[in-house]
């Protein structure tokens, strides 16, 4: 990646952002935490799991799907139901993570659960989700990546991490000059992304469900 050229198409996207886009930026990870809150009350299950299921299922879905179907598998695992009868939008490793998560010991480590080091984007909306006022952390995920350019690095590995840690570093510095919170802008910047996408019709705008190679992780 080359870091410059990079920076010059992200503050180019920043420049297309409206006020309406900053305004629903500062606002997702907020709502996002008041959902998570909402099934963790409504369904007696720790906050922490609530989200660690909600960041597992993330992966390469919608996120009213993400959202319908976090709540339909904890509303299972609730009721005492054969969880394998709940239909998961995402891969099927995301939803065994999952499960463990929500059968898991009290004192389970739920960011350790949800994946290693080699899947950067399921922790990193974890981390924006439960914790939006203060995360310092940036979901990057694959309509950010088509944005700037990069979609190519989706590979996984080593150089993937490397990349993710240099364009987490990158949102830090924007927002921090445009006084936005870091998780806020790449909100803002995945709302205008893909209204643009869908406005002029990028081809293939919308992933498919391509199984990953063997059992590695799906990094974004």
């Amino acid at each position: 990646m080359n870091l410059t050229n990079t920076r010059k198409r992200l503050r180019a996207w920043i420049d297309l952002l409206t006020a309406d886009h900053k305004a629903q930026g500062r606002l997702w990870y907020t709502e996002a935490f008041a959902f998570a809150s909402e099934v963790s009350v409504t369904y007696n299950i720790p906050l922490k799991r609530v989200v660690g299921v909600l960041a597992c299922l993330s992966v390469q879905n919608r996120w009213e799907v993400n959202k319908r179907d976090t709540e339909n598998l904890i509303s299972a695992f609730h009721d005492g139901e054969d969880l394998a009868d709940v239909s998961i939008a995402t891969y099927h490793g995301q939803r065994m993570k999952a499960e463990d998560i929500l059968r898991a010991s009290a004192d389970a480590d739920i960011y350790a659960m949800i994946g290693t080091k080699y899947a950067p984007k399921t922790r990193s909306f974890y981390d924006n989700i439960l914790r939006p006022g203060d995360s310092i952390r940036v979901t990057i995920d694959r309509w950010i990546l088509r944005g700037l350019n990069l979609e190519q690095y989706t590979g996984g590995g080593n150089r993937y991490i490397a990349l993710y840690r240099d364009l987490e570093e990158l949102f830090r510095q924007e927002a921090l000059r445009i006084d936005m919170r870091p998780c806020a802008l790449q909100a803002a910047l995945w709302i205008c992304i893909q209204q643009v996408a869908d406005a002029e019709q990028w081809e293939g705008s919308r992933p498919t469900h391509k199984a990953p190679v063997a059992d590695e992780e799906v990094p974004f």
